[in-house]
C-alpha cells in the first residue's frame, strides 16, 4: 500500500464530495477496462463522512462491480496506516470512512488499556460509530511490538467501558498489515491472545 500521488503528511479527513467520488470512480473504471477487469477497485484517500447517497451514485455511474479502497496515510505520508476495503452495494447507511492506529486518541487508549492487561494490544480508531451496516475489511499497519501467532480482535465502548470479542480471523499478512473483518466501527482492540487482566 504505497501512497499515491499528492499524499502529504497532513492526516486530517475530508469528507468525500460527489466530485471527488466521481472522479476516483472514473480512474478506477479506466483503469480496470485497460487491465481487462470486469470489476474496478476505487482509492479515497483520507477520506471522512460519505453519504449514502454518494456510495450509490459511484456504483451507478461504475457500471460494473466495485470495491472501494478507504486509506488513511501514516503520519510520514508513506505508507496506509488503515485500509478499509468494502463494497458500495452492500452500503444501507451514511459511513465515516476514516481510521487510524496512531491518532492521539488511539494511541491514549492503548496506554489505558496498557495498564489493565498484560497483553500487547493495540488500538485501532474507526470514527464511524456502531454498526456499519455490511461487512467492513480493515487491513492495519502492524504495531512491532505486537506477536502476531494468535491475535484476538475486540471492539471497545469507551461510554459503558466494555469489550466484546469479535467473531473475526485476525492475521498478518506479507506485507506487514494486520487484515480482519468486523461489522461495527469505533475502537477496535487487536491483542496478542485473549485478554488477561493485570
Amino acid at each position: 500500500m504505497a501512497a499515491s500521488a499528492g499524499t502529504t503528511a497532513n492526516n486530517a479527513p475530508v469528507d468525500v464530495t460527489p466530485a471527488q467520488a466521481n472522479a476516483a470512480v472514473d480512474e478506477g473504471v479506466k483503469a480496470a477496462k485497460a487491465a481487462g477487469l470486469a470489476a474496478a477497485t476505487v482509492s479515497l484517500t483520507r477520506p471522512g463522512s460519505v453519504t449514502l447517497n454518494i456510495l450509490k451514485a459511484m456504483r451507478v455511474r461504475a457500471g460494473m462491480p466495485l470495491t472501494i479502497h478507504a486509506d488513511t496515510w501514516s503520519s510520514n505520508g508513506k505508507t496506509a496506516d488503515v485500509r478499509i476495503t468494502f463494497d458500495p452495494a452492500d452500503s444501507v447507511k451514511d459511513l465515516n470512512l476514516f481510521a487510524s492506529s496512531t491518532s492521539s486518541a488511539a494511541n491514549s487508549l492503548s496506554a489505558q488499556l496498557g495498564r489493565w492487561f498484560k497483553n500487547d494490544l493495540m488500538v485501532v480508531r474507526f470514527e464511524h460509530k456502531g454498526e456499519w451496516g455490511q461487512r467492513m475489511e480493515a487491513a492495519v499497519k502492524m504495531d512491532k511490538k505486537l506477536n502476531t501467532s494468535n491475535l484476538i480482535a475486540y471492539s471497545y465502548d469507551r461510554e459503558n467501558n466494555t469489550y466484546a470479542k469479535l467473531n473475526t480471523i485476525v492475521q498478518k499478512d506479507d506485507s506487514g498489515y494486520i487484515r480482519f473483518h468486523t461489522l461495527v466501527g469505533g475502537d477496535i482492540i487487536l491483542s496478542d491472545g485473549e485478554l488477561i487482566n493485570k
